[in-house]
């Protein structure tokens, strides 16, 4: 019984946690997953000694801490070429797919340059850094804008 009421107030406070920083942005939820993960394994672990499995906390312990430690070096790095400045201020990826370009500015496959610019118009209005948005959000609009629009011209 004590086993199921831990695993029940596990997943309460995990369901609390990802309703609460859902608003966050993908890379600071990749590292609050990571950190997250790092203190459940170690709780895992801990849980093995604790209760005489020594041979799952020895595996516990190989498998997981060596995937989250290549992910943490993978993270690491991600994170060292976004706050690079040579990238300049408001960079914000170097290749923003189709699929993702369309996502951000809201409009169809079949959208052409009118609808991109209209949509572009629309949400920099709301999400420029003088009216309340963010610098980075604001050059995630203007990259799917020149994503979509050099695809129209390409095609």
């Amino acid at each position: 019984m004590p086993v199921l009421l831990l695993g029940v107030v596990s997943v309460t406070f995990l369901v609390i946690v990802m309703l609460l920083f859902s608003r966050l942005p993908s890379h600071a939820l990749r590292r609050m997953t990571f950190w997250f993960l790092a203190a459940l394994t170690g709780a895992a672990i801990l849980f093995s000694v604790l209760t005489g499995r020594w041979g799952l906390a020895v595996a516990i312990g190989f498998g997981v801490v060596s995937a989250l430690v290549g992910r943490s070096r993978r993270a690491h790095r991600q994170d060292q070429a976004r706050d690079d400045p040579s990238r300049g201020a408001h960079s914000t990826t170097n290749s923003l797919s189709l699929a993702e370009a369309r996502d951000i500015l809201g409009v169809s496959e079949q959208a052409d340059r009118d609808e991109i610019e209209s949509a572009f118009r629309r949400l920099i209005q709301k999400m420029h850094p003088d009216h309340g948005g963010t610098d980075w959000m604001a050059a995630r609009l203007s990259d799917a804008r020149r994503v979509l629009i050099d695809h129209i011209n390409k095609g």
